[in-house]
């Protein structure tokens, strides 16, 4: 399975997510490749430990919102994209560093 199903992962969640952020405008048209992606992933890739990949792709959303609001330096804005900078970036450090230590434990034996 691999990082490349923890990639699969990551672009369902950040899909699910962008959907969930936007479903008053666009969300209502990118469900349903969401949904598809998502039938598909599940289909193919093992739930555990790649599903954390889903954090990411959360993160890498949040990431996307910063860089799109980050034109606005000033006041509130600047401070709202400061957020959602911070928050996208733990995301994506904390799924990717949660993926490598499962994938580090995975052959060990359990713990008693």
């Amino acid at each position: 399975m691999g990082w490349r199903w923890f990639a699969g992962w990551a672009l369902v969640g950040g899909a699910l997510f962008f959907t969930f952020l936007t479903v008053l405008s666009i969300g209502l048209f990118v469900a349903p490749a969401a949904l598809v992606l998502l039938v598909l992933v599940v289909r193919r890739a093992r739930p555990w430990p790649e599903s954390l990949g889903a954090i990411t792709g959360v993160g890498a959303v949040c990431v996307a919102v910063a860089a799109l609001n980050w034109a606005d330096q000033t006041g509130e804005g600047a401070l709202n994209a400061a957020r959602w900078l911070t928050v996208g970036a733990l995301l994506v450090a904390s799924g990717t560093a949660l993926y490598a230590a499962a994938r580090r434990h995975e052959g060990s034996p359990p713990v008693v």
